[in-house]
């Protein structure tokens, strides 16, 4: 699982699906498997078998609760994906939500102001996933961008 989620970020879709579904092969439950193969399926354009995959998870894993949301924002549900983003804002406030999964949400939505915010916080916050940020796939968008360059400076010196 972890060599197909590091072979999702570097592009080769093919080589980590086989990983993953092999993982999956071993142990169906696997829920991080799931989330990895769900994003690869979400980047190629192939939302319902990305929807399938989360749909079967049966427990949040690392960067997972944008997931869905990500999902809705790409298929033309914007209020779905505006809503789970607004839940997890209020949710942030009493406790702990990941700033980077509420930025990939935000950067679904073509939001560039908050996607920014979002991810400045996550920096702030030292969030899990910032190793991936200069090549995370739902942040394709801002990469060049003056503003979101600084903030991988700040964790990329």
């Amino acid at each position: 699982t972890n060599l197909g989620m590091l072979l999702y970020f570097a592009g080769r879709d093919d080589d980590a699906i086989g990983l993953l579904r092999h993982a999956l092969d071993m142990e169906p439950g696997f829920d991080a498997a799931r989330s990895w193969l769900g994003r690869i399926y979400l980047r190629q354009g192939k939302f319902d078998a990305a929807r399938a995959e989360f749909a079967q998870r049966r427990a949040p894993a690392v960067g997972s609760q944008a997931d869905v949301p990500r999902l809705d924002a790409l298929t033309g549900r914007q209020a779905e994906a505006i809503a789970a983003a607004n839940e997890l804002v209020a949710r942030s406030k009493h406790s702990y939500v990941s700033a980077y999964d509420v930025a990939t949400i935000y950067a679904s939505l073509q939001d560039d102001t908050r996607t920014l915010m979002w991810l400045a916080r996550a920096v702030d916050q030292r969030d899990p996933l910032l190793g991936w940020l200069p090549r995370d796939p739902a942040l394709a968008l801002l990469r060049g961008k003056p503003e979101f360059e600084r903030i991988v400076g700040r964790i990329a010196p």
